[in-house]
């Protein structure tokens, strides 16, 4: 009777991939397995066997299910003349792939990485919170894991996942995550105020420190309205006490808008209670100049009240293929324009398309002049102007 060496001999024999008598391969047209198979097994072996031909070891599941299967069928392989009694203590020709079966939730490359074998539910889990996450979700098909940025939502949520699932996870990851329950229960936020009679940042990070310094100036008196301004820009607040005194001499419009940078004015009463003239006081006290008056319904209200206010020369009625003019104070325009903008009126509070929402992103600064401010995301919650 024949006999072979290796368990892959008889798999690839079996699914007809290889001859018995002379262990060539045969062509692929004419494979097929030379007894009759158990339909479910059928599959597996043709599988089996089309990746050892391939050169492609087993795993150890398949090692063990491809000696069981060849058992399995030793009666009708003997009518074929095949002896399988060296699968018993079996030898492979192909070395043994070692599958990493691990459940892990860890940190690489300040990436949350989440590995686990194949699992259909669990896959659908991680997709599905992939669509809500803080940041990016990506399947890695190199390194066969999940990466998900790594941010105070995404690591809270797949802790949790992890612990319900019995995953392995990493002491950095569980660090950070008591780090944030530690944060949660203690008041914690980036002020501008005063130490040891010094304007400070507190809990500023290093690279917003340096932005600072760069884009708005020194930590000094002199320079407080400046930034005071860039606080809501920047996402730092403003301490209780500075803002009172900037209130005391400038009045709660001023300090509204300089603290802000999103406001919505109510455009029934902002004529008449002087609230449109306090943006373009509050604009030329700070140097955030030109302001751009965005007039979508072509109506011209807003328009006439900048003729009212400014002279020639100080406004720019903006048209296409024409250049801001130097020391101009108001840009009015009807279109969206591509410029990077310091301060930005809008009549419309409803904010859809392309060049609308570009011309959004590229404003430092905006103050709609709309009952409700609406936008891709739906109600902006923008806080209201008044004073």
């Amino acid at each position: 009777m024949i006999k072979f060496n290796a368990i892959e001999d008889y798999i690839e024999v079996i699914a007809g991939d290889r001859d018995a008598g002379t262990q060539k391969p045969t062509a692929q047209w004419i494979a097929e397995p030379i007894i009759s198979l158990a339909r479910y097994d059928t599959d597996v072996i043709v599988k089996m066997s089309t990746q050892t031909m391939n050169n492609i070891g087993y795993t150890e599941k398949q090692a063990k299910l491809a000696q069981k299967i060849i058992l399995t069928y030793r009666r009708q392989l003997a009518q074929k003349n095949i002896d399988v009694s060296p699968a018993e203590n079996p030898i492979y020709r192909l070395p043994i792939r070692t599958m990493d079966y691990s459940l892990r939730l860890y940190i690489e490359d300040d990436m949350l990485c989440v590995k686990f074998p194949y699992n259909q539910n669990l896959i659908e889990q991680i997709r599905t919170f992939g669509k809500s996450s803080m940041g990016r979700s990506r399947w890695n098909p190199d390194k066969k894991i999940w990466q998900i940025a790594l941010t105070e939502y995404n690591i809270n949520w797949l802790n949790t996942f992890a612990q319900m699932n019995n995953f392995e996870i990493d002491p950095a990851v569980t660090g950070i995550v008591e780090q944030i329950a530690q944060v949660e229960q203690s008041e914690y936020k980036i002020c501008l105020t005063v130490d040891n009679g010094n304007l400070v940042i507190e809990n500023a990070t290093d690279s917003l420190l340096q932005h600072v310094q760069e884009h708005v100036g020194d930590l000094h008196p002199d320079n407080l309205l400046k930034l005071i301004d860039y606080s809501g820009v920047l996402g730092y607040t403003v301490d209780e006490a500075i803002a009172e005194a900037v209130a005391t001499e400038y009045g709660y419009r001023f300090l509204h808008l300089i603290t802000n940078r999103e406001l919505k004015l109510d455009p029934t009463t902002m004529l008449v209670e002087n609230n449109f003239d306090s943006i373009f006081d509050y604009a030329i006290t700070i140097n955030r100049l030109p302001v751009y008056v965005y007039e979508a319904d072509l109506s011209g209200k807003l328009l006439k009240n900048i003729q009212d206010r400014f002279n020639e020369g100080e406004y720019f009625i903006y048209a296409k293929d024409t250049s801001v003019p130097d020391g101009a104070k108001v840009v009015y325009i009807t279109k969206p324009v591509r410029e990077p903008i310091p301060l930005l009126v809008s009549s419309a509070g409803m904010i859809y398309g392309g060049e609308k929402e570009l011309m959004i992103q590229r404003a430092e600064k905006i103050v709609y002049c709309a009952a409700e401010v609406y936008n891709k995301k739906g109600n902006s919650g923008v806080k209201s102007f008044a004073g």
